[in-house]
């Protein structure tokens, strides 16, 4: 019976120690505006924020923003970034990044749709004291909305080419 028991208690710890490590989850974070839209596009010069959520708690990170348009190699991309620098910057305690305002917005003047990519990363303390190493990244990418012109002009040449060789065809007829 003691056998069947601990056999029970054994195979309880197991199953609540796997479910706690199936719904581990290192969380998200997304480039947000000002109000906390969480879109892919953003209209021209809008200020981009951080939010995160389901981070690790109290824990130290860091940004950064590239223009993954940059013929750059990746790490001289950031067009923007904030590293382990004073004043650090922290995860809540629940492990969220709150509307952090980056400082940057989106050029007014991107009319070419550029890809930008928000890259967070979240350090593991060592508790020796030493430098805390990268534990995981989290990356957002967004994209500017294009404006209508750009859109409406190439749309608006090809219906004008189509009514122009249509008119010229019937005119040969």
């Amino acid at each position: 019976m003691k056998n069947k028991l601990f056999t029970i208690a054994a195979l309880l710890a197991v199953m609540v120690l796997i479910t706690g490590i199936a719904s581990a989850n290192t969380g998200a974070v997304w480039a947000v505006n000002s109000t906390g839209y969480k879109g892919d596009y953003f209209d021209l010069g809008t200020g981009i924020y951080i939010d995160g959520q389901n981070l690790a708690a109290n824990t130290l990170f860091s940004w950064s923003i590239t223009d993954q348009n940059s013929p750059l190699p990746d790490d001289q991309k950031p067009i923007m970034a904030k590293n382990d620098t004073l004043p650090l910057l922290y995860t809540d305690s629940n492990g969220n990044i709150n509307r952090l305002d980056t400082g940057w917005s989106i050029p007014a003047d991107d009319h070419a749709g550029h890809d930008y990519k928000l890259r967070v990363v979240i350090y593991e303390p060592q508790g020796n004291g030493n430098k805390e190493k990268p534990f995981y990244t989290k990356i957002d990418t967004f994209y500017p909305i294009p404006e209508f012109p750009t859109v409406a002009l190439p749309i608006a040449a090809v219906l004008g080419l189509v009514f122009f060789f249509q008119h010229r065809k019937k005119k040969e007829e």
